[in-house]
């Protein structure tokens, strides 16, 4: 096989760009194969069914392969000082996005060239697939379900540790990014080139370095100032256009509002979020002096104050039906728009960071011994499973080793839900931002339902003595119940023969048992100090409540970069001048580069879309809440939402709808 070589491609020649006093342009050296712990083969059996296995794919290969992936992303993030991780994190959300478009819409295409995505775009997406929900929901709500059906590489990125990529699939990658963007990012060339951004006011397609965009995309104090219009668009107004193209383009799609707490797709009669947002639409036409509620001089808080008093006030309409509504509906809003202008439901560069702690763990402090540490880690995964069909309501803190095979099997997102909803009934999902104050409650849960069922502790050193045991008849029967629907997953899962260690006391040695063993969870309040971004008590006082508001939603809350505060109102668009960038018109050539980031919110365009839901259908017969006052639900409305979720083709019982059959 014929290999790329970046040291004789044109695309590797440096552009020539302004001067920046925190950048320095050195001359580029191509980047070595990555030489690692994990970039050996990973062990063989020497026997059938040696090793553990469940649901085919969490196996110690794919365990090994994920290692791999997170030594080779650690050594590759201590290239970059924390200014230019900022920027090559940044840049790999972007190249990220568009990863996804291009994958989607050459499916169908017969010239598709496939090939295996570089190191950052990789790691982006591998972070996405390890919050269930939301990756399930953005590939529905993006129409790019097709994506979900895909395994991330981890194979192939294990063979490129050693290797280098080919040059079919370097050509390929020419094919899609162009010959200007490096398939390969380093502290050299991450700072070199321009992005866009689409203005928020006028459309117009704004230039602006990746240094810019790194510092605008993380920093809600800073705008890029349109050359057009000479407005300003900050990470405040993009996520305000994002939640218009969700209302306007994608038929009231709002993230955060699509799944019921176990996973499922909502059905008919149960998209009460999206009618009231439609509610709220509907009366901005009558009360707001511009006839519209989402626009960009209005900061995503201010929408949310608006919901608020509209689902509240019985005088316009409202029921209490709106009122218990609009809590969860502002929720979403919050953690799924606020200062988040990426398309996704979740802050990406934010959940990349909230990993490093359990990529270093696992790495560097745990010796695996493998494969006698990953079988153990695969065991101890499917009893953590079992544990979750016994117990689905309770909060369990899974360990390191646990985490390991956890987010292994997660790395298998078809597999994954199909699996998880056919054993425990519902889409196990990865909320793993457990707050320090809580952790030791679930732990202490966890491990009392641990001990009753395999006589010692999980987390915790010592059994703490034998679980109570109710003497009630009735919760005898229960827990026999319990016990039975727990008892395995029958041919989905494989013990292996191998001994948990060749130690002689069948252990994993000394303190690569007691650190294994540590509960795993991630606080996003150390992502600030692992990207050097500043950031003020008042939003992480805001950050932490939001958390706390979205406890039971099933989704879960991972957080924002930019430690969004909430408190960019309209001023900051025309009284911080000194905190914008001039962007530039950019060159015919390099519109087409990049999906498009902020959509533009064309005027009058969601109030027209809300008279469309009136006449799309027949009035909805009411229904009445609990003071007997009709609710107010637009006609039409699940019929579109409906037809939207209907794009992924669902056909699966097991899935809880949304999935098609695999």
């Amino acid at each position: 096989m014929t290999y790329y070589n970046p040291s004789d491609q044109q695309q590797y020649q440096q552009p020539q760009i302004n001067n920046h006093p925190q950048y320095s342009q050195q001359q580029y050296q191509p980047p070595q194969p990555l030489r690692v712990q994990y970039s050996a083969l990973p062990p063989q059996e020497t026997e059938h069914n040696q090793y553990p296995k469940l649901d085919k794919v969490v196996s110690v290969k794919h365990c090994h392969h994920y290692l791999s992936l997170m030594e080779q992303f650690l050594l590759y993030k201590e290239r970059f000082d924390s200014t230019h991780l900022k920027i090559m994190l940044a840049r790999a959300e972007r190249r990220y996005i568009q990863w996804r478009e291009i994958v989607h819409t050459s499916f169908s295409k017969t010239g598709y060239q496939s090939f295996v995505p570089p190191l950052d775009i990789a790691y982006m997406w591998h972070t996405h697939m390890l919050s269930p929900f939301r990756y399930f929901e953005d590939s529905i709500r993006l129409n790019q379900m097709d994506l979900f059906k895909i395994n991330l590489p981890l194979g192939k990125l294990h063979e490129y540790a050693s290797t280098r990529i080919s040059l079919a699939e370097m050509n390929s990658w020419r094919l899609y990014y162009g010959t200007e963007e490096p398939y390969y990012l380093n502290p050299e060339n991450v700072v070199v080139g321009t992005t866009m951004v689409n203005c928020t006011y006028c459309s117009e397609k704004m230039e602006c370095s990746w240094i810019e965009y790194a510092d605008w995309r993380t920093n809600p104090d800073l705008n890029i100032r349109c050359h057009t219009c000479r407005q300003s668009t900050s990470v405040g107004t993009a996520s305000v256009a994002r939640l218009a193209k969700d209302i306007e383009g994608r038929s009231y799609l709002v993230a955060g509002t699509l799944l019921e707490k176990n996973g499922s797709l909502k059905g008919p009669g149960k998209f009460q979020l999206q009618r009231a947002m439609a509610f709220c639409v509907e009366k901005a036409e009558k009360d707001l002096p511009e006839s519209r509620l989402v626009i960009p001089s209005r900061s995503m808080e201010d929408i949310i104050t608006y919901i608020e008093k509209t689902c509240s006030n019985t005088r316009k309409g409202a029921s209490n039906w709106h009122r218990i509504v609009s809590v969860f509906l502002v929720n979403a809003l919050r953690s799924c728009y606020l200062n988040n202008p990426s398309p996704f439901s979740l802050d990406l560069i934010q959940a990349v960071g909230r990993q490093q702690a359990f990529n270093v763990k696992a790495v560097r402090t745990i010796d695996w011994q493998s494969p006698y540490g990953i079988a153990r880690a695969i065991r101890q995964y499917n009893e953590f499973l079992k544990m979750i069909m016994a117990h689905p309501t309770q909060v369990m803190v899974p360990t390191l080793e646990i985490d390991l095979a956890w987010h292994t099997h997660m790395l298998h997102p078809a597999t994954y839900r199909t699996f998880t909803f056919k054993y425990t009934g519902q889409y196990v999902n990865h909320d793993d931002n457990i707050v320090p104050e809580k952790l030791k409650t679930y732990a202490d849960g966890t491990d009392k339902a641990w001990r009753a069922k395999n006589g010692h502790n999980l987390i915790n050193g010592g059994d703490n003595g034998p679980a109570k045991k109710s003497t009630s008849k009735r919760a005898g029967f229960f827990s026999k119940v319990r016990d039975a629907l727990s008892s395995g997953f029958g041919d989905d899962y494989i013990p292996g023969t191998l001994p948990e260690s060749f130690a002689q006391n069948g252990v994993i040695d000394g303190a690569a048992l007691k650190t294994s063993t540590k509960e795993s969870y991630h606080d996003r309040r150390t992502v600030k100090s692992i990207l050097g971004i500043k950031n003020n008590t008042y939003s992480d006082s805001v950050q932490n409540n939001i958390h706390h508001q979205l406890e039971n939603n099933g989704y879960g809350y991972v957080g924002t970069v930019n430690c969004a505060s909430g408190s960019t109102g309209r001023n900051l668009y025309y009284n911080h001048q000194l905190y914008a960038v001039q962007s530039i018109k950019p060159s015919s050539a390099s519109t087409q580069r990049w999906a498009d980031l902020t959509p533009v919110l064309q005027p009058n365009s969601v109030q027209k879309l809300s008279k469309k839901l009136k006449s799309k259908s027949k009035p909805a017969k009411h229904k009445h809440d609990n003071r007997g006052k009709p609710l107010e639900i637009a006609p039409g409305l699940g019929e579109l939402i409906g037809n939207a979720i209907n794009n992924c083709n669902s056909s699966s019982a097991n899935c809880g709808g949304g999935m098609t059959r695999l």
